[in-house]
């Protein structure tokens, strides 16, 4: 069973920045330990069960060799994905989408490997504590981007050439800017100065 009052530790991702894209992300390991799970049949559970992850604003992922990650999908209940928490390089990273921060959650159960099925496979979570292989408790896991600063852009516009002595000329747009990033960046404003050489 899961103990709730001793997983709050485990339900924080480390916080990454915003566009993020080389999260090494964290080992599944750190999900439940001795303190937060039992098993009365078979000690501290070796695995999790993914049974749900929010996409809305990004894509959670997963690797079985710490180094390739692949998409997690939609897990279900019915369809949840299964994790060795003994395999170091068993891991779960979040891809966030571009200009977002903010939260996202992931949920799990504790797995105890005695269903017969292996880490990476899917597994049925619809039935659940008593002698399944999975707790009845979840655990709800948060990750945390953070927002950044983008650098803004400015484009010019290619003018062409004037004789000597003709005057004032108005280009107009001739140059486009961006303040770069999201909504976070919206009140900014953003200015430039326009020298020549000669």
């Amino acid at each position: 069973m899961i103990k709730p009052n001793r997983v709050k530790q485990y339900c924080q991702f480390t916080a990454i920045n915003e566009d993020t894209t080389a999260s090494s992300g964290n080992a599944v390991s750190t999900f439940l330990n001795a303190a937060s799970v039992s098993d009365l049949e078979q000690g501290t559970p070796l695995g999790i069960a993914v049974t749900s992850a929010d996409n809305t604003n990004g894509r959670w992922q997963f690797t079985l060799d710490g180094t390739t990650f692949n998409q997690l999908g939609v897990p279900t209940a019915p369809f949840a994905r299964l994790l060795d928490a003994t395999n170091p390089n068993h891991k779960i990273r979040f891809f966030p989408d571009l200009d977002f921060f903010g939260t996202a959650t992931m949920k799990y159960r504790a797995w105890d490997k005695t269903d017969g099925r292996s880490a990476g496979e899917e597994g049925n979570t619809s039935t659940t504590g008593g002698a399944s292989a999975f707790s009845a408790g979840e655990v709800t896991k948060t990750i945390t981007v953070n927002p950044i600063n983008d650098e803004p852009t400015q484009t010019l516009q290619l003018v062409a050439d004037r004789n000597e002595d003709v005057g004032l000329v108005t280009i107009a747009g001739f140059a486009t800017t961006t303040k770069g990033g999201g909504s976070d960046e919206n009140s900014q404003t953003l200015s430039f100065s326009l020298t020549n050489d000669n």
